[in-house]
């Protein structure tokens, strides 16, 4: 009797960790739209064994509950949307990059900068976008700025970013960069996505505002 507690609760720790470890599956169980036999066979499957039965009773036994706070914090956020916008990445010429961004700065444009080690990343108007063409050796042009600005909250509420991020998988919408800038969440997708991921993103996010 002990090895087979001992194997059940084994097993249920096994498909605990299996489940922690997908976002996605998480969330498609909290909201019930998953079927747990088929589940429990592709998991099995996955850990090597053939406790059909304790795994499927693990998946039934575990509470899954929708992450709440993070959909308060999106259902209080709002989106706003700037086309004509160009991305430039680049290796060198960080110090002429950032000669120009000042002087958009004093013209009031509204722009992006990052730099890691050997490589710097813009996002700015596209019309600036010759001045930064020459220092890049990649670039998209004319694609869509989603800026959903959210209330501070967001700083200490876990799964907000994860659940962006899949709603846009779901609708088959690729994010060409992903930035954040305190309580904002910057996404920058194809124009031809634009459409695909307002619509999604509205099923999350409270208000939208067009830029």
């Amino acid at each position: 009797m002990c090895l087979i507690i001992d194997m059940v609760e084994s097993i249920a720790r096994r498909v605990g960790e299996y489940v922690r470890k997908s976002v996605y599956l998480r969330h498609a169980l909290a909201g019930g739209v998953v079927n747990l036999s088929a589940l429990a066979r592709k998991i099995a499957k996955d850990l090597g064994t053939d406790k059909f039965h304790a795994v499927h009773m693990a998946l039934r036994r575990m509470e899954f509950k929708e992450p709440r706070q993070a959909k308060e914090v999106l259902e209080n956020s709002r989106i706003e949307i700037r086309t004509g916008i160009s991305v430039f990445i680049g290796r060198e010429g960080f110090d002429k990059v950032l000669d120009f961004l000042k002087k958009a700065h004093l013209r009031n444009e509204e722009f992006h900068i990052l730099q890691e080690p050997g490589v710097w990343v813009a996002v700015l108007p596209a019309s600036f976008g010759h001045e930064l063409k020459k220092y890049a050796f990649k670039s998209y042009e004319e694609v869509v700025e989603l800026v959903i600005r959210s209330p501070p909250l967001i700083e200490s509420t876990p799964g907000v970013v994860a659940q962006i991020c899949m709603t846009l998988c779901d609708a088959g919408v690729n994010i060409i960069e992903f930035l954040s800038c305190w309580t904002d969440t910057i996404l920058i997708v194809d124009r031809k996505d634009l459409s695909s991921a307002v619509e999604s993103l509205e099923s999350l996010v409270g208000l939208q505002s067009r830029g």
